[in-house]
């Protein structure tokens, strides 16, 4: 009788829970399945950029985008001017966790994967302005995918193309640049990239490392005699430059934001996917952007800032274009797969590329 009574109990148990909402566990379960949809994922994003410059203004773009579309369940916590750390420790911390991303130029890329050193070579996509489009259908293209951002993947980092700004010229403090000949002797400050001294002894001037927080004192104080940097920057930080010559020595000013693979993983499928989708529009946006600003930057150098803006002859701008190439047999023979990324990069730039 008393198990009798047992089992009754035990039934009347039973259907008592499941009038008040199921079996054990399950309001425990929807719950959890509820916060974890509800979860705040945070970025924490280191860069070197101050808050005053175009590089800065993308990742603002990129942080808005992310928090606006996923409701608010990504947070990005952005860190400028290298306040969290120096730019050459962020890739560490995105591998062990301290950071989630960041953004820096090519240069410091190519420290990551020397695939990216292909943004080191002088003409290769032509001057500011032809360089923008021809950048961004290079880093839209399968092989990019495949051979640099894939190389990137491979070893921790999802690697998103977003900053364009064109090709980094020649401008100085003292000197102008009117020949090739001009350029001899002279310390040219450059990103620090492996083929910097590549091209350096190629043209006959000294590459000079500097970071870009101590390139004004550096210019001033005759450290260096110039620098390679575009029209953006020499306007936005009022650069203390008195000339600039229109040689496109590198493209390095090709920034992307770098998001830990370990991080990415981690979030839900709905969050990956925008990710995807935010970072596939950077550049896009970038080009809108930065068109107008290139436009607004020459005027203003040549104009408020007084700087003279100088073109070399056609003989020795070909002159010039025709040297570039030792840099570029450098890359083939040094980078694996180099020859196959010069190639792609030249048939875009010539209109031979068909997708």
């Amino acid at each position: 009788m008393k198990r009798v009574f047992a089992l009754i109990a035990a039934l009347i148990l039973l259907i008592s829970m499941a009038a008040c909402g199921g079996a054990p566990g399950s309001d425990t379960q929807e719950a959890g399945a509820q916060t974890a949809d509800e979860e705040v994922y945070t970025i924490t994003l280191s860069h070197q950029y101050a808050t005053t410059t175009a590089f800065h203004d993308m990742v603002v773009w990129w942080e808005e985008q992310l928090e606006t579309r996923s409701n608010g369940r990504i947070q990005v916590e952005e860190f400028p001017s290298s306040q969290l750390m120096p730019p050459d420790q962020e890739f560490a911390a995105m591998l062990d966790g301290r950071i989630q991303a960041n953004t820096c130029n090519s240069a410091l890329m190519a420290s990551f994967d020397e695939s990216f050193c292909i943004f080191e070579m002088p003409f290769l996509f032509g001057d500011s302005y032809e360089s923008l489009e021809n950048l961004a259908t290079f880093c839209k293209t399968p092989e990019y995918d495949e051979l640099i951002a894939g190389a990137v993947e491979a070893k921790g980092i999802i690697s998103y193309p977003a900053y364009l700004d064109g090709a980094r010229e020649i401008s100085t403090i003292k000197q102008p640049i009117q020949t090739l000949d001009d350029l001899k002797g002279m310390k040219i400050r450059s990103t620090g990239g492996r083929f910097s001294e590549v091209t350096a002894d190629t043209y006959g001037f000294s590459a000079i490392a500097i970071s870009a927080a101590e390139l004004p004192t550096a210019l001033m104080q005759g450290t260096v005699d110039g620098q390679l940097m575009n029209p953006v920057y020499v306007y936005q930080v009022k650069s203390p430059v008195s000339y600039y010559t229109i040689i496109p020595f590198d493209y390095t000013a090709v920034d992307p934001i770098n998001v830990s693979k370990s991080f990415y993983d981690s979030l839900p499928a709905d969050l990956q996917q925008l990710m995807d989708e935010v970072g596939g529009e950077l550049l896009d946006h970038s080009i809108e952007y930065i068109t107008p600003l290139l436009d607004e930057s020459y005027e203003a150098i040549s104009g408020e800032m007084g700087i003279e803006i100088i073109e070399l002859s056609e003989e020795e701008y070909n002159k010039a274009a025709e040297m570039a190439r030792a840099v570029w047999d450098a890359y083939e023979e040094q980078i694996p797969n180099g020859a196959q990324l010069i190639e792609l990069a030249t048939s875009i730039t010539d209109g031979t590329y068909s997708g």
